[in-house]
């Protein structure tokens, strides 16, 4: 069967989702919590015989089987010759050609502004549904996965596959109803990591060229550093979860515990007075020994340290 390029059929016409019955898969669970969270009344009808397969097809979305991948007609199945591959080679499984075409409508149904919709969603299909592609369609083995491979989705789902056929469907059900719950909280944290991003670059839009960042709440920066390409950010200044604010140094890129420029050497493994001391303000409590953060009771105290820790002249106040 050829692979046919075209617009996914309106979702508004769709009653059913029909995918095939037996053991299942993580490309199908995960196929099927994204088209249910977006078509909760929909029906779900679980067969392989090609009959019933066009009984439904006019009011369904159909992956996983039926040997087309056609969108206009609703069909989304990757075993066949031809199958349809990303630009890198890796064929699509279901999971990926459901993404392709519905992924955008899953994250507004989530609640996602569409300002985040774009980033989100490929960042989406590059961490968690890639994965799913590969291993499905056999790019990616269990063993390259490694230790962790017995814990992995596709291992979870295969553990639901009941022994007694007629337990299948209950357990197709229990399994695509926790894979919704999965990717809804993935979904949460992709768009919290998307507002920090935004955050971040205001902040850097504010500040300019300035090497100290102050940011309105705490986030993970270093990654939004590295994708706007500012590494004249020395120091960033945000609030503490545990209270206070910190005083955090920049990396060259996130992984590293590398820092582009330590806090000072002498303040390394000082708290409270010692420290308050030695630097002169007011409300400093506390300095790692790895010189990569240091701890404040107020903003202020933290706007000192930033200014203190900075090479040649001090930058003007904020």
């Amino acid at each position: 069967m050829t692979v046919t390029d075209s617009t996914p059929r309106d979702l508004s016409q769709i009653k059913y989702l029909v995918t095939h019955s037996g053991w299942f898969h993580a490309d199908d669970v995960c196929a099927a919590a994204v088209l249910q969270t977006i078509l909760p009344e929909a029906g779900v009808v679980r067969t392989r015989d090609a009959s019933l397969l066009r009984a439904y097809e006019d009011q369904a979305i159909t992956f996983d089987v039926g040997g087309r991948c056609d969108p206009a007609a609703g069909y989304f199945d990757h075993h066949m010759s031809g199958a349809r591959e990303r630009e890198d080679g890796t064929i699509y499984s279901s999971f990926g050609l459901i993404w392709q075409a519905y992924g955008r409508e899953y994250l507004t149904s989530q609640g996602v502004d569409e300002d985040f919709i774009e980033d989100m969603f490929t960042a989406f299909d590059a961490d968690v549904v890639l994965p799913i592609d590969k291993i499905d369609t056999g790019s990616l083995s269990p063993a390259q996965i490694g230790e962790t491979a017995a814990i992995s989705l596709p291992a979870v789902v295969d553990a639901f596959n009941a022994a007694d056929p007629d337990q299948a469907n209950a357990q197709f059900t229990k399994i695509v109803n926790m894979t919704m719950k999965m990717l809804e909280a993935k979904t949460m944290q992709y768009l919290e990591i998307a507002k920090d991003h935004q955050m971040v670059a205001d902040a850097v839009a504010v500040r300019g060229g300035a090497q100290v960042l102050e940011l309105p709440k705490s986030a993970d920066f270093q990654p939004s550093l590295d994708k706007l390409g500012t590494d004249h950010v020395l120091y960033v200044i945000q609030p503490s979860s545990s209270g206070g604010f910190g005083l955090s140094c920049a990396r060259p890129h996130a992984g590293t515990y590398e820092n582009l420029r330590d806090l000072p050497a002498e303040w390394g493994g000082l708290t409270g007075a010692d420290l308050e001391e030695l630097t002169g303000v007011t409300g400093a409590t506390f300095c790692h020994t790895a010189l990569f953060f240091a701890a404040c009771d107020t903003l202020e105290a933290a706007r000192e340290l930033a200014q203190l820790a900075l090479p040649g002249d001090p930058e003007p106040s904020m």
